[in-house]
């Protein structure tokens, strides 16, 4: 008991450390991608002029989830070094989260286990680099489950149950999947159970703050689309009509080994399906949801898309490896998750500094623009430019004439053509470095080339 204690202990200690080192390899950025950029350009905008959006005259961005750029926006003032500070903050509350939670349901060694694995994500670890959602998001879905779990205890934890799911549906829309994971948890319970739940005044308080905490978007979503839902539609839209990234085989080999090693205890879990209690059932169930609802419901796959569901991929992992770990009562056996667990590290640590120039390109041009006095520019990469530069964005539009027309109407003079985004760029695009000259060129045809042109 002593000696489980002090391996808590020391991995906490440990984990505050890899937090801090994610948040120094953080800074070693040099560049954007493009949602980082968004996210940097909203809360910009809220903390200078109260709005929502950014400065793109036909696609300002405020379908995104509002939470992340309001949290941003609170230290937009200290500078982007402080903005980076919040994804490394929720890696480690994500983490520890994971821990009490898996604790609470299957023991210590199954909780202290869960962690290890979510501490070790590649994933995780990498995303947790960017300015991005995925960490908060983590956070607010684990959290919102334990809270939820609670409930069956004290009906107070109903309510904290409300104000966690509606955050994270402002974080990432996709955790509304959290209610389907409620209904498979009811159907675990029994009638009694449900009924004290149910019929109670918490529960009606629950609904009200749960309500409250989402109305503003709500009434701002109604005053920008004419509907309540019209963010969740249009940010819905560009997930599933949008199909690029991976194809679908690519994608499931992708989260698999995104995941990192530890995922393979997932397998041997299903051989015990026999003698599951409610709780691993939840647990497995709610992982096969989620699974399948990324892979075949959403058309455009990313595999960070499934990365705020991990810790429950993490925990069954966990399961079987204890499972596995009893039936063959191996002295040290604890050993051999370690040591799957521990190459996350290395992978993770790895792929955040790979990335570190990522996008450089794009953000040296928008540099080159702020010499000139043109309030007008036309690029695929908006939000980069807009940030950087602090210039009004055109996206391409889908026709020849109608960018014609637009330049001539706006009087613009400045094009940028970016290699890397050709893939969702009008067909005349590429065309554009043929017809006009080329005044600065960054990186190189090997990689992503980003030229800006002079069009009259």
């Amino acid at each position: 008991m002593k000696t489980f204690k002090t391996f808590t202990l020391l991995f906490f200690f440990l984990l505050i450390l890899f937090s801090v080192y994610i948040y120094t390899l953080s800074l070693q950025n040099k560049a954007y991608w493009w949602d980082e950029a968004v996210y940097l350009g909203l809360a910009k905008n809220v903390f200078t002029n109260h709005t929502y959006g950014i400065n793109v005259p036909s696609y300002n961005e405020i379908f995104r989830p509002p939470l992340f750029p309001i949290l941003l926006s609170t230290v937009s003032s200290f500078g982007e070094n402080v903005e980076r500070i919040f994804s490394p903050v929720f890696y480690f509350l994500s983490v520890i989260v994971t821990y009490f939670f898996a604790r609470k349901l299957f023991g210590k060694d199954t909780g202290l286990l869960s962690s290890i694995f979510l501490a070790t994500s590649p994933l995780l670890i990498f995303f947790s680099s960017k300015i991005l959602t995925e960490s908060l998001s983590v956070f607010l879905f684990i959290s919102s489950m334990f809270a939820f779990y609670k409930s069956f205890e004290n009906r107070k934890f109903l309510v904290l149950t409300a104000v966690l799911t509606a955050l994270a549906i402002l974080a990432h829309y996709q955790e509304a999947v959290l209610f389907v994971i409620y209904a498979v948890i009811l159907f675990t319970k029994t009638k009694k159970q449900i009924s004290n739940l149910f019929f109670s005044k918490t529960f009606l308080l629950a609904i009200l703050v749960f309500v409250a905490t989402l109305f503003p978007w709500l009434i701002f979503s109604f005053e920008s689309y004419g509907s309540i839902f019209g963010a969740v539609q249009d940010s819905l839209s560009q997930i599933t009509t949008n199909t690029f990234f991976y194809a679908p085989a690519d994608f499931y080999l992708r989260n698999i080994s995104f995941l990192g090693l530890p995922i393979i205890f997932f397998v041997p879990a299903l051989f015990f399906y026999k003698k599951f209690g409610e709780k691993e059932k939840v647990i497995l169930i709610s992982a096969i949801v989620i699974f399948l609802i990324f892979s075949f419901a959403i058309s455009r796959k990313e595999e960070r898309y499934l990365l705020p569901f991990s810790p429950i991929f993490y925990i069954f992992s966990a399961v079987g490896f204890s499972k596995l770990e009893k039936l063959l009562n191996r002295k040290y056996f604890k050993l051999v998750a370690i040591a799957f667990a521990l190459p996350g590290l290395v992978v993770g640590v790895a792929a955040i500094q790979f990335n570190y120039q990522a996008g450089l390109q794009i953000k040296q041009a928008a540099i080159f623009l702020e010499q000139f006095p043109d309030k007008y520019v036309v690029a695929e990469n908006y939000p980069v430019i807009n940030y950087v530069s602090g210039k009004d964005v055109f996206p391409f539009p889908s026709d020849y004439s109608v960018f014609q027309n637009l330049t001539s109407t706006y009087n613009i003079h400045y094009v940028v053509v970016d290699s890397a985004e050709l893939y969702q760029s009008p067909s005349y695009v590429s065309n554009l470095v043929n017809q006009f000259p080329t005044i600065a060129t960054f990186g190189s045809s090997l990689q992503s080339e980003v030229r800006i042109l002079k069009i009259q």
